[in-house]
């Protein structure tokens, strides 16, 4: 009895030693389940946000027709020289983004004139469709197009600004090959 009270021993002294050494995390794995903990911690003691995860009514019907309103418009006033002065409407921005931005992994965007700044919906084509909105500003200095996102919520949590600083560069990195008249 002893023989098999001493091979189960053994038997499980290998199993317990063979599962310390495939079950021990990598160091960066520590630390980036660490980061990860912290910044949901930071995101859930920040206020909750009044920001609605739906666009209010009414949104915008998309329409080929108002895209091509936009693309026709922003085309005119690039030949116009002299200062560049355009309206858009919401119809036309949210039309064009819609049916031109099909590459981006965006569903049902949507963008909004409110109290002067535009502000986006979409929700996110990746396994659960989180929803993004978010308020940015574009400006043009000397022909350059800039974004500057003022800021994002995604799912009505807030986005940190260090986040919004690296899409907001990738976003201008993006335009910077555009030069207006």
């Amino acid at each position: 009895m002893s023989s098999i009270c001493q091979t189960q021993n053994s038997n499980r002294k290998r199993w317990l030693q063979n599962r310390q050494k495939t079950a021990r995390p990598s160091a960066l794995a520590v630390l980036l389940i660490t980061l990860l903990w912290s910044a949901l911690i930071l995101i859930g003691c920040t206020q909750q946000s009044k920001i609605p995860n739906e666009v209010p009514s009414p949104q915008p019907v998309i329409s080929e027709e108002a895209a091509h309103r936009l693309s026709e418009r922003v085309s005119k006033a690039l030949q116009t020289p002299g200062p560049l002065h355009l309206n858009l409407t919401e119809e036309e921005l949210t039309s064009y983004l819609a049916l031109n931005a099909q590459s981006l992994p965006l569903e049902a965007p949507t963008l909004r004139l409110i109290q002067g700044q535009l502000w986006f919906w979409a929700k996110i084509a990746v396994w659960s469709h989180p929803v993004i909105c978010g308020e940015l500003n574009l400006t043009c200095d000397k022909g350059q197009i800039r974004v500057h996102l003022n800021q994002a919520w995604l799912n009505g949590q807030r986005l940190p600004r260090f986040l919004l600083a690296s899409v907001e560069q990738a976003a201008n990195d993006a335009l910077a090959d555009i030069q207006l008249p």
